[in-house]
């Protein structure tokens, strides 16, 4: 698995990544075309990435470095390859690949909307915890806590 930037060769194949329909009110398509679009036009102030896997496109995810910590969002596995455990592979591949790119990160975060059971069962079940944070969107924050690397890392 890994991250790959969005570009003019996988724009096309990127823009027909989606959840299944029945997702639809947990995460906007809408944000995400966008998410694709502004990095197809080099506008990145965030950092959409595509998910690779077997060299097959299996879905997205939007990543923001703010100092201490690594926020996501537009996290989704296109409707053809869920149900396979690669949610799971995907999130394990981005704590892995924060540490390997934001070292001296402490933290990540994301926001999820409560009735998102599944969701929050991934993110519960590798670490994640509810900070109290409730949005104006309806969702609540969650975040990570990372282990402070040791000098012999």
């Amino acid at each position: 698995m890994r991250f790959i930037e969005v570009t003019q060769d996988n724009f096309k194949d990127a823009i027909e990544l989606r959840p299944k329909r029945s997702q639809y009110r947990f995460i906007r398509r809408e944000a995400v075309l966008y998410s694709l679009a502004r990095a197809y036009l080099s506008l990145n102030e965030h950092m959409p990435f595509l998910i690779e896997e077997e060299s097959r496109l299996v879905g997205a995810i939007r990543l923001r470095y703010y100092g201490h910590g690594v926020g996501f969002a537009a996290f989704f596995i296109d409707r053809r390859y869920q149900g396979k455990g690669l949610g799971r592979k995907a999130l394990e591949y981005l704590i892995s690949w924060v540490r390997e790119h934001y070292p001296n990160a402490t933290e990540i975060e994301t926001a999820v909307i409560l009735d998102n059971t599944a969701a929050c069962r991934l993110y519960e079940s590798l670490g994640f915890i509810y900070t109290g944070v409730k949005n104006e969107s309806g969702t609540v924050d969650m975040e990570l806590r990372l282990p402070e690397r040791s000098l012999i890392d």
